[in-house]
């Protein structure tokens, strides 16, 4: 069971399994959406640039079809002539082409981006598979497929019947126009009828890409097992790391309990908090935190300071609030000066009552700390 549901493909991609998936060629793409865009790109390109290009074509065939007496004496006159109509035409076709061109590739990359694969472009022998084929004619891919296949059948068919009864009279009259006239008007129902047989594709598109997204994060889905070998390629095996976290955080326990041993005090909640604090005067305003740690490790370090005859002092509400308010090798915070310099001099009269020198002070147990440094 467990097996199963680590093999079970129900994690989303990870960046670097799309960058793989990319450079085999699996890529994000919708051909509805490209034809879709492709039709209302060249039905766009006639109506803005259709006009020029028959005008030049027009020029054109006038000019081949005239003969000048100038010609028989020059025939490379001709040829120029020739020549500058057929560069005119293409100039006056470059906007279509190059509208075509930008379409054709924005339509193609809008989705998924840019790529070029050579691994797409080799053949695969699993695709000659008969059993490959068959799942592949009943998956849920091919039911939409066919789906779309029938949907586009029918809407382009009904936007055709529709632009016939609409544009009927007026492709009939083509016929009684001068022959200028009806060239013109008929790249304009061209043109038309590219942008009425893209609104159904418009609606199609509307059906596809969402359903190619949903089907390119599916063919691209993980299961735990392969996530957990990617971070092992990628980053390590997590036993390694979590060795390697162990034994940095050992040392770095191991610097702490070395500099308690140089603290002037160190304050506990029982078993549950200690901070060991180091004031010297000469070199900071302020104490520092030495060491500070929970648990176990609060324990250690009272072991470690009762073994280098560091004064302990029991003051619960003042261990918690610089436990959580300072770091280590960092000053304490400003509002616990106070409560921090009664216990240091509680100390400081400890050791001189150690030397003979003082009477045994009272211990520290009113302690004023302010509210926003509180901790339970």
């Amino acid at each position: 069971m467990v097996d199963e549901q680590a093999q079970a493909k129900t994690h989303d991609p990870t960046p670097k399994r799309k960058r793989e998936a990319k450079k085999k060629g699996v890529v994000l793409r919708s051909k509805e959406l490209n034809t879709t865009i492709l039709l209302l790109a060249g039905a766009s390109a006639f109506l803005l640039f259709g006009n020029n290009l028959l005008n030049a074509i027009s020029n054109a065939m006038r000019q081949s079809f005239s003969f000048k007496r100038q010609w028989l004496e020059d025939p490379g006159i001709m040829a120029a002539t020739l020549g500058h109509s057929f560069l005119k035409v293409f100039l006056s076709a470059t906007p279509i082409f190059l509208l075509l061109l930008a379409a054709a590739i924005g339509g193609a990359v809008i989705m998924g981006g840019w790529n070029f694969s050579l691994k797409s472009m080799t053949p695969k022998l699993e695709k000659l598979s008969p059993l490959r084929g068959v799942k592949r004619m009943f998956s849920v891919k091919s039911i939409v497929e066919l789906f779309k296949a029938l949907l586009k059948f029918l809407l382009v068919l009904a936007a055709a019947l529709i632009f016939f009864k609409i544009m009927f009279v007026k492709i009939l009259g083509l016929e009684a126009e001068p022959v200028n006239r009806a060239i013109f008007d008929g790249v304009q129902i061209l043109a038309y009828a590219l942008m009425i047989l893209a609104m159904p594709m418009i609606l199609i598109s509307i059906i596809d890409v969402p359903f190619q997204i949903w089907d390119h994060n599916k063919k691209l889905k993980m299961s735990f097992q392969e996530i957990k070998e990617e971070i092992k390629q990628t980053e390590g095996s997590p036993e390694l790391k979590q060795k390697i976290r162990q034994t940095q955080l050992s040392a770095s326990q191991w610097r702490m309990m070395n500099e308690v041993s140089k603290a002037n005090v160190v304050i506990t909640d029982l078993e549950r908090y200690s901070v060991a604090l180091y004031y010297d005067k000469e070199k900071s305003a302020t104490p520092k935190v030495a060491a500070k740690g929970a648990g176990f490790v609060a324990l250690k370090i009272q072991e470690v300071a009762s073994e280098h005859n560091v004064e302990i002092v029991s003051s619960p509400a003042l261990a918690r609030s610089i436990y959580y308010s300072s770091k280590v090798n960092q000053e304490i915070a400003a509002g616990l000066y106070m409560a921090v310099a009664q216990v240091l001099a509680y100390v400081h009269q400890l050791k001189r009552y150690h030397l003979g020198l003082a009477n045994k002070p009272d211990a520290v147990t009113e302690i004023d700390i302010p509210k926003e440094l509180q901790y339970e």
